[in-house]
Parts: C-alpha cells; structure tokens; sequence
C-alpha cells in the first residue's frame, strides 16, 4: 500500500492524534517535540503528544487493544511548524541559521491523515485488533536534517515562485547548541517502519515528495 501525498483529510501539525474506533484505541505520536503525557482510558480518544515508553506501554498494559502509531517531524501547510516557519524566514531574511546535527523523516500531516484513512479500512486491522495490537512506527521514506530540510524546502519554494529573499548559500549550518531549548531534543529521530510495512504494506513518500505536495496547498506568501 503506496500512500498518496496528497488528500482531501488533514491533521493538525502540532500535536498527536487519537482515534476512539469501539473497541479499539488508535494513538499518533510525534516523537520530535517535547511533550506532555496523560494517562489513557482505553476508550477516550484524548491522548497528548506522548512519546515516552513508560506511557505507550502502559496504556498497552490497561488491556486495550491499542493501536500506537509513532511519527516525526510533522508539517502541514497551514499550521504552525517548521516548514512554514522556515519558508516564511526565507521570504524576510538575508540569513539563516538552521541546526544540522538531528536528523528524522519530514512527515506531512496530509500524508499521515491518507496513511490512516487506509488503515482503517484495512481487513486484518478491522478484524484482528487484539492480534494487531502494540506499537508501529509511520514516517515519510528517507531521512534529513533540519538544514538539508530547509534548504530543500526554500529551494522548492523558490522554484515554485515564491518571493524567496535568503540566498542558498546563506542558509548556515549550525550545531543544536546554538539553540538550546528547555527539552532536549533527540539528535536521531529516524523511526524504523519495517513493522507496519509487513503487516500492512504501508510505505509512506520519500519526504522531500510530500513537502512539494505541501507546497501546493500554500499560498506564495506566509
């Protein structure tokens, strides 16, 4: 199952999602961002972003049957998040500085909406829940870094016609201590996808696909 990058769904891009599909529990995760865990009943579809292990385990140990589904990186093209910040510096700024050493899978929320659109019409995962249950990763194929991901996305955009003012070279590799957040921020997010290819045959676009997607659905100036 090759998902489609672009859909008429979408999902937020700055939180995770949950679906309450009696009797199953169905939890997305992004496991780029810092964030806030919450104890789950297994038929409340409440869930915050919540990539700790001791989290996603326990609500696996309530006895639902929980279907979590791990992502990175997540973008859309009307929220809030590093693809449309990044652009929208690029159209203002003569320089940028964008960290270099993390690295993950850009992954849009369009995709991810399409990815599990699918899965829920799936045979095996209407009809083997428990069998099914546990923890899958979803991510876009490839990996990048927060610099190579800006530089591609301004590159796009430029060619796409947006007023871009920062020229390539300008766009400056730095290391995440330049930036130091409260959270530490992991320096690998890459997420290994071969479980829910198995089962579901699920292979999401190559990332740099889904941010040209993406960029059809935005408007030239941010």
């Amino acid at each position: 199952m090759h998902v489609r990058p672009q859909s008429s769904v979408s999902l937020p891009s700055n939180a995770a999602f949950a679906w309450c599909i009696f009797p199953l529990t169905m939890c997305l995760t992004d496991t780029s961002k810092a964030h806030i865990a919450k104890t789950l009943p297994p038929h409340r579809s409440t869930c915050m972003d919540a990539p700790n292990v001791m989290v996603r385990l326990r609500l696996l140990e309530t006895g639902a049957d929980a279907f979590i589904l791990r992502t990175s990186w997540v973008f859309d093209a009307a929220g809030q998040n590093f693809l449309t910040t990044m652009l929208k510096l690029a159209c203002t700024r003569d320089r940028l500085q964008v960290v270099a050493d993390q690295q993950g899978a850009p992954t849009s929320a369009r995709a991810l909406a399409n990815a599990v659109a699918d899965l829920l019409a799936h045979a095996d995962f209407q009809n083997r829940a428990h069998a099914l249950r546990g923890i899958y990763h979803m991510a876009a194929s490839g990996v990048t870094t927060w610099h190579d991901y800006a530089r591609y996305a301004i590159q796009s955009a430029r060619a796409h016609g947006w007023p871009i003012q920062v020229d390539d070279q300008a766009i400056d590799a730095v290391a995440s201590s330049a930036f130091p957040t409260i959270a530490r921020r992991p320096h690998n997010s890459e997420l290994n996808t071969d479980k829910i290819q198995t089962f579901f045959q699920v292979t999401l676009p190559p990332w740099q696909t889904l941010v040209d997607a993406e960029l059809q659905w935005m408007e030239p100036s941010l």
